[in-house]
């Protein structure tokens, strides 16, 4: 009966004793990496990638991004509603209820944008507000509040005392 060894015999293999085929993997992709860890140290990956990247010029991802922000701001408006008018008006202390939210959607744009030699943007800030009925009290809502300048340019406005 013959018994097979699935054993490697390192008595006949080429290699001397103290390199075995794992070692010599290895070592060959220990100089491999130091190779190529050397070359990419050389190149000046950050000014290739990033600040070409991160410079506002036009066409870049950076410049879109500050150009147009994809972020959608929302702001919400609340209103002091006089619920005594008249009596407001003969010098009674008025009675305030606070009316809202009233919320509008903010777009932002930078527009008229202009690069210059010495390495400066001039540009506008463009505001868009929209209302955003689903969000809001209704539009329609009927409200009474003071005109504070006209009041207090009447001398109409309360006593410093």
């Amino acid at each position: 009966m013959k018994v097979e060894s699935h054993y490697i015999n390192y008595e006949t293999r080429p290699f001397p004793s103290f390199l075995s085929p794992d070692r010599v993997a290895v070592i060959i992709f220990g100089i491999v990496t130091l190779i190529a860890g050397v070359i990419l140290s050389s190149v000046p990956w950050l000014n290739i990638f990033i600040m070409k990247n991160l410079r506002l010029w036009n066409g870049t991802i950076s410049f879109h991004y500050w150009q147009r922000p994809g972020v959608t701001r929302l702001t919400k408006v609340y209103i002091f509603n006089v619920t005594n008018p008249e009596g407001f008006l003969t010098g009674e202390k008025p009675k305030l209820v606070e009316v809202g939210p009233f919320v509008y959607r903010e777009d932002m744009e930078k527009v008229n944008i202009k690069f210059h030699d010495n390495y400066t943007v001039t540009y506008q800030h463009k505001k868009i507000l929209q209302f955003v009925p689903e969000l809001s009290v209704d539009k329609n809502l009927r409200i009474t509040t003071p005109n504070i300048p006209l009041l207090v340019s009447n001398g109409c406005g309360c006593s410093p005392a």
